[in-house]
């Protein structure tokens, strides 16, 4: 199951991360009707009086306490508490705290670029981590990773405000390694090309012969894929050869990324890529290098 379970931490983001004890987990130690149209109206309003409403007024107040309690977080100082609080946020009842916590901290001074790198990223590893540990399951991690990936759409808009106008006006195509099971980490690079400016096609698909259709009738300066499992590092590296061999761009770029090459900076040249990041940020300045490399521009 360990090979597994690092794909919902996949991505480009070399952070690590430990279990947060405060979620109870310890190093070592393993965790075993038809009504009428008035009833139907009655019951309509019962429920807004006695839910809707309620969870309203809790939700503002939620949010006016977290504000009160990140108000000391400065920018760049995302700390591993924060992560741990964040974790048992997404794994909780109540899929609004997240959001809401994530709005406290940018309403702190926290950008959104350090909550996606700082925070976001390092949470997904460590739900990757707490499943290896059997601490939490897979029903869990899927509503986990979920989760994150609509928290990344809904602050999409702050991200994507800093957009530069001017930057990059290459193509990249960004895939997870064949295999992998969740696209957190695909999701993210792409929120910070798209940001460069770059026209990003991002694919979950896993078979050769549809990335090399694709490659063979779209042209992409770029091509990134995200590896979160040595195992099927023999499986990205035939991907690798076959999207050269066939792509319409004879001269396209391969960036690689994601857990998998954290501890082995060497694997990246050994499958056949022309770089590796550690993060989205990175990212874009590795393509922008191999676009320098190639004699091409942004």
């Amino acid at each position: 199951m360990a090979d597994t379970t690092q794909q919902v931490a996949d991505g480009f983001c070399s952070e690590q991360a430990r279990l947060p004890r405060s979620l109870g987990w310890e190093p070592g130690k393993r965790q075993a009707v038809d009504q009428g149209p008035l009833q139907g109206v009655a019951r309509l309003v019962r429920a807004i009086e006695t839910e809707i409403i309620p969870r309203l007024v809790l939700a503002r107040r939620d949010n006016e306490q977290y504000a009160q309690g990140i108000s000391i977080v400065a920018p760049h100082n995302i700390s591993d508490a924060h992560v741990n609080e964040m974790t048992t946020l997404i794994l909780g009842d109540e899929s609004e705290d997240a959001a809401a916590y994530i709005a406290a901290m940018l309403k702190a001074g926290v950008n959104v670029e350090e909550v996606y790198l700082g925070l976001l990223t390092p949470v997904a590893r460590r739900l990757g981590e707490m499943w290896v540990a059997d601490f939490i399951d897979f029903t869990q991690v899927t509503i986990g990773v979920g989760r994150l990936q609509m928290l990344l759409r809904r602050f999409s808009p702050e991200f994507m405000g800093e957009l530069d106008e001017s930057g990059c006006r290459q193509r990249i195509l960004l895939l997870p390694a064949p295999g992998e099971q969740h696209f957190f980490g695909v999701t993210m690079v792409a929120e910070f090309f798209r940001r460069a400016g770059w026209e990003v096609w991002c694919d979950s698909s896993h078979a050769v012969q549809d990335v090399v259709a694709l490659v063979s009738h779209q042209s992409f300066s770029i091509a990134g894929f995200s590896l979160s499992s040595l195992t099927r590092k023999e499986a990205l590296a035939a991907q690798i050869h076959a999207v050269r061999r066939n792509s319409l761009n004879k001269s396209i770029g391969i960036l690689v990324g994601g857990s998998a090459f954290v501890d082995d900076h060497d694997l990246a040249g050994l499958i056949g890529a022309d770089a590796m990041a550690t993060d989205g940020r990175q990212a874009v300045d590795r393509a922008e290098d191999i676009l320098g490399l190639l004699g091409l521009k942004c």
